[in-house]
């Protein structure tokens, strides 16, 4: 049913902020001549007029949600908006939430008076919430808003906006005037200008990035590290890995992992064997050795399941990692290793003290489960037997990620077994049961 103009009058009184908000709605998806009133003597245009002042008191008056609401339906009445939004945006006697509410929906606008006012706002106003709004908005209005971006770099109290700006306008135009500003002795400036050049896959870039490594700030050395390692086509010509190894012994460690994952990304046996030997130093602390043994899966060669697999053989090997180590296995993603990885592991599960634990041998269920590999059926069979239930839970979860036919061969052979054991039995119906298949051990 249409609300009427005298219904949403009433609601302001009320601050019945959801009628008002229908209200409003139904003034921007109805024809206005449409709308039913009391009033015949307005016009579409007048009513029209009335619920733009009705839109604008909500934003001025309503709570945050109501302003919340009604800021997405302003753009819907146009270009006649834009000059009372203007006037909240100047007015210092308003709010501050609703000037930024006001900033914010200037942005949507493509107008020739919302860049003078958005500007005029970013220079004059102290609260940086307004600010950073005002740059967003301007920043909205694309390109042409370059040159405004220039002249407000030249000002100290402005530039880390203007930087925003250029930042989310993420065109090719603001590389030169990005590149500067990423050797800024402000150390806010110079990090917005580096985190904002890092979208940039362009060579002007590399010039930027390569120095910034060794930036004293550990956000930006980590930027820059990120955006290196993601350009594999620049290994040798700026021999990356030697340059990002030596940030393995940073003294921040989010840095060294930052270093450590982007090895792994370089994936070359150069970076594998940085990653091992940073292993090996008994000072590594645990977040670091994760985030090595992470970049050594994604190298994921044959250096790489080596050093893994010594990993493992390790008796001193902190659980956690193991743990990590064991996940990745499971995940191995180049085919050509996958059985390889399934040996290792089996070998751990036979030879190792470690493996005596029922979480180890759980989680090498799941991994050989995981590899999909043929030589895991009779190990896995053997742990349906295992007395921890958690093992023989896991062993059944593997075997059902593997050959249907050679399992049910397999589990149908042993079954017919005279000499097995209460446990064997027992596990042997379980497996059957849980693989949809008739329990042949009765």
């Amino acid at each position: 049913m249409s609300l009427l103009p005298e219904q949403a009058q009433r609601a302001l009184k009320e601050e019945d902020w959801l009628v008002l908000d229908q209200y409003l709605q139904q003034m921007l998806t109805v024809q206005s001549t449409q709308v039913v009133t009391t009033q015949p003597q307005l016009t579409g245009q007048e009513r029209w007029g009335q619920s733009l002042t009705l839109a604008l008191q909500v934003l001025e008056t309503g709570d945050f949600q109501a302003q919340w609401e009604v800021a997405k339906l302003l753009p819907g009445f146009g270009e006649r908006a834009i000059s009372p939004l203007i006037e909240l945006l100047y007015d210092l006697d308003t709010d501050e939430e609703v000037r930024w509410f006001a900033a914010r929906i200037l942005g949507d606008f493509r107008h020739p008076a919302v860049i003078p006012a958005l500007l005029e706002l970013l220079q004059s106003t102290d609260a940086e919430e307004l600010r950073a709004t005002a740059a967003t908005a301007l920043a909205n209005q694309g390109k042409q808003v370059i040159p405004v971006m220039q002249d407000l770099l030249q000002h100290p109290e402005t530039r880390p906006a203007a930087v925003q700006a250029l930042a989310q306008i993420g065109t090719d135009e603001t590389i030169p005037l990005l590149i500067p500003l990423a050797a800024a002795d402000d150390v806010a400036v110079r990090s917005l200008a580096v985190e904002a050049l890092s979208q940039f896959r362009d060579e002007r870039v590399v010039a930027v990035m390569l120095p910034a490594i060794a930036d004293p700030l550990p956000e930006i050395r980590c930027t820059a590290i990120q955006w290196v390692c993601l350009r594999s086509d620049l290994v040798n010509s700026h021999n990356l890995v030697a340059v990002v190894g030596d940030r393995l012994w940073d003294v921040d460690l989010a840095v060294c992992r930052a270093a450590a994952l982007g090895l792994g990304r370089l994936g070359t046996d150069a970076a594998a064997l940085l990653l091992w030997q940073s292993l090996q130093n008994p000072v590594t602390p645990l977040p670091l050795q994760q985030a090595i043994v992470q970049a050594l899966a994604w190298i994921g060669n044959t250096a790489a399941l080596e050093y893994l697999s010594q990993i493992l053989a390790q008796p001193n090997c902190d659980p956690a990692l193991r743990s990590d180590v064991l996940l990745l296995l499971g995940r191995w993603s180049e085919p050509a290793l996958q059985t390889q990885v399934a040996d290792h592991l089996l070998e751990f599960a036979h030879n190792h003290a470690w493996a005596t634990d029922p979480a180890m041998r759980a989680a090498i269920a799941l991994a050989l489960g995981q590899l999909g590999q043929a030589v895991a059926i009779a190990p896995l069979i053997t742990w349906l037997a295992d007395t921890d239930v958690k093992v023989r839970l896991h062993a059944i979860a593997a075997l059902k990620q593997l050959n249907p036919v050679e399992v049910k061969n397999r589990l149908t052979a042993i079954a017919h077994q005279t000499d097995l054991s209460a446990e064997t039995q027992q596990g042997i119906a379980i497996a059957l049961q849980e693989l949809g298949m008739k329990d042949l051990t009765s």
